[in-house]
């Protein structure tokens, strides 16, 4: 679970230094969309790396899997 934190929180990097280091304008409706799920998308990061969910850890791997089975 530690993994899926880690990749959300790898893809909002990658989408900050995109958007950042890009020359061009960005795409305004998906530059939008981002902007304003961003507030939502970081506290979807907190709680899940407030999550004690190690390797081989169950109980926590199902804490994690109970916030985001209702978002998929």
């Amino acid at each position: 679970m530690k993994y899926l934190a880690a990749a959300l929180l790898g893809a909002s990097a990658l989408i900050a230094v995109v958007a950042l280091a890009s020359p061009a304008q960005p795409d305004k409706p998906v530059w939008a969309a981002a902007q304003a799920a961003r507030t939502e998308q970081l506290k979807l990061l907190e709680t899940l790396v407030n999550i004690d969910s190690g390797t081989g850890d169950a109980a926590g791997g199902r804490k994690v899997e109970a916030v985001l089975i209702p978002l998929l």
